[in-house]
């Protein structure tokens, strides 16, 4: 997907943050209906999305996405619960943050 789709996965992931609405993606050959909690780079650069992954094709849970892996991002009329019981930023490996909960 390369560095656009990286920037256009950071703003939609960030538009889904924002307007409290989850985010439809395809990532790992599956479809997902995800809440996004905070869109940053980690330490070696990537950039990440840590999501509440709803249940559906995957199992409910914490995920990081990679997101110049996901496709086919798409802002639902769903609405997100973020933030979710459980989600601490200092878990995860940012070294700076584009959008959080």
């Amino acid at each position: 997907m390369g560095i656009w789709g990286a920037v256009v996965g950071i703003q939609k992931a960030c538009e889904a943050l924002k307007t409290s609405c989850c985010l439809e993606l395809s990532y790992e050959g599956l479809l997902r209906c995800v809440e996004v909690h905070a869109v940053g780079y980690t330490t070696d650069k990537q950039p990440v999305a840590v999501v509440w992954q709803k249940a559906g094709t995957m199992l409910e849970g914490w995920q990081v996405i990679r997101l110049e892996r996901a496709k086919h991002l798409r802002v639902s009329g769903e609405r997100s619960q973020a933030p979710r019981r459980g989600y601490e930023r200092s878990r995860y490996p940012f070294d700076s943050i584009e959008c959080s909960v």
